[in-house]
């Protein structure tokens, strides 16, 4: 058995069958044998020697170790042959880059998540296995005010504790994986979701109003009203009924409008008074 590195070209190894003939019955030549693993296609031997050279380069990660047979024939009439076994075990070398399951990753934190907190978690892969331990991850620029950090061994992406309220709504961090000797990058946008501080407060805790019985579907009950003190999307409100009667029967739009969706006749004892619950829902 032989080691040899990967993609290098040099001498492997050398065989050598003695002959105890004498004059030409003990010259010895070599021959590689062909097989189903195209062992020719990787190696050559001196004939004359049994010098054994590689004619390709070897690739540990398409195949580890490589078996073949050497025959030495000699020269006399017939000629005799013996054959010996050869292992070539090939060592892993870093040859490969490190790269990101992805070149653009994603993610969403609020304003008011605390230090420390997780962001995301970035991950990549090395073909060489020997390197499979060895990434390391970094933040490469655009964390000047260090809002964020790596851990480096994990690819997790936290706030940092020297993060301050008050972040910027966009942050797109440039990233790096290395395996020591090659590097890949990476970028990661970040949105900054603002606080939901506030829930929505109807303007008035009930609502009484009056519909003449018939009237068309379409017909405008009353108007709801509730406010919200965040900014944005988060003091955005949508109205909806809990009750099924209210979504069987009514219609609340964007503005809070309740209105009929069919004609309602008094003379039905459930429709005498009828009570809708009402839910204010912000976009937070």
């Amino acid at each position: 058995m032989y080691k040899a590195f990967q993609n290098v070209l040099f001498l492997a190894l050398q065989v050598f069958a003695p002959d105890q003939d004498s004059e030409k019955n003990a010259v010895v030549t070599y021959q590689i044998l062909s097989d189903i693993y195209n062992s020719t296609d990787y190696f050559q031997i001196d004939s004359s020697r049994g010098l054994v050279f590689t004619s390709h380069m070897l690739d540990y990660e398409l195949m580890q170790r490589h078996n073949f047979i050497v025959r030495a024939t000699d020269s006399g009439d017939p000629a005799l042959s013996t054959d010996v076994s050869v292992t070539v075990v090939v060592t892993d070398t870093n040859d490969n880059p490190p790269n990101f399951s992805q070149a653009v990753y994603e993610a969403f934190v609020s304003d008011l998540a605390p230090r420390g907190h997780f962001v995301t978690c970035l991950q990549a892969s090395d073909a060489d296995i020997c390197d499979a331990q060895r990434l390391r991850y970094s933040i490469l620029s655009r964390n000047e005010k260090m809002t964020f950090m790596m851990e480096p061994d994990t690819g997790v992406l936290r706030l940092s504790n020297k993060r301050r309220q008050g972040m910027k709504l966009f942050y797109q961090l440039n990233v790096s994986v290395s395996d020591g000797v090659f590097t890949n990058t990476a970028q990661v946008i970040l949105h900054v979701l603002g606080a939901n501080l506030y829930s929505p407060v109807f303007s008035q805790r009930f609502y009484l109003a009056e519909v003449m019985e018939n009237l068309p579907p379409g017909t405008k009950v009353i108007e709801v009203s509730a406010t919200d003190e965040d900014s944005g999307l988060n003091g955005q409100i949508t109205y909806s009924f809990i009750n099924d009667l209210g979504k069987t029967k009514f219609n609340i739009d964007a503005d809070g409008v309740i209105s009929t969706l069919q004609r309602l006749d008094r003379e039905n004892p459930k429709n005498k008074d009828i009570v809708l619950t009402v839910m204010a829902l912000d976009g937070g």
